[in-house]
């Protein structure tokens, strides 16, 4: 009689045991498929700090480049004195089309707006190239108000652009 359970028991397990392995494979093939990628359910992003803001839908990040449109909240006027880029490739890395000899292209003026482009270095290139989902590009922006010449006022301001990339 002791034989009989055991025998139930071991069926019981035996069964169950199969029934959690196919639910394993299931789930297994869901994630190798892409079809449990919770990227797929972010929203593309823009974030900048104080005192810019990033327009809404006017950022685009591609291989070779991010471009994003800032609005400048305050009541001064906004100069950029560096401006620097980190990917999962790269950390604080300069954006090889800003000048700092050009300085002037570089201002955003009381209550307006302006798209900034920040070109890639070829290792990030390849990588946004092969990424085929959405990545992060953070930025570094050191700036200072326009009648503000001391190297003391000049202010840190970070952002990111979380978005899928396009060719």
């Amino acid at each position: 009689m002791n034989r009989k359970k055991g025998q139930a028991a071991l069926e019981f397990l035996t069964t169950y045991g199969w029934a959690f392995l196919v639910i394993l494979v299931m789930i297994s093939a869901l994630a190798y498929f892409g079809v449990l990628d919770p990227s797929r359910f972010v929203s593309d992003r823009c974030i900048m700090g104080s005192p810019l803001t990033c327009d809404a839908n006017q950022f685009i990040l591609r291989a070779d480049n991010a471009s994003f449109s800032a609005r400048n909240g305050l009541s001064d006027g906004v100069v950029f004195m560096n401006f620097t880029y980190s990917t999962s490739i790269n950390q604080n890395v300069q954006c090889t089309n800003f000048n700092a000899s050009d300085i002037g292209n570089w201002t955003i003026n009381p209550n307006s707006q302006r798209t900034f482009t920040c070109a890639f270095e070829s290792a990030d290139k390849e990588h946004l190239e092969n990424a085929g989902g959405k990545e992060r590009v953070q930025f570094i922006i050191t700036h200072r108000n326009v009648q503000d010449t001391a190297e003391q006022f000049v202010k840190t301001l970070e952002g990111e652009i979380y978005s899928s990339v396009e060719n």
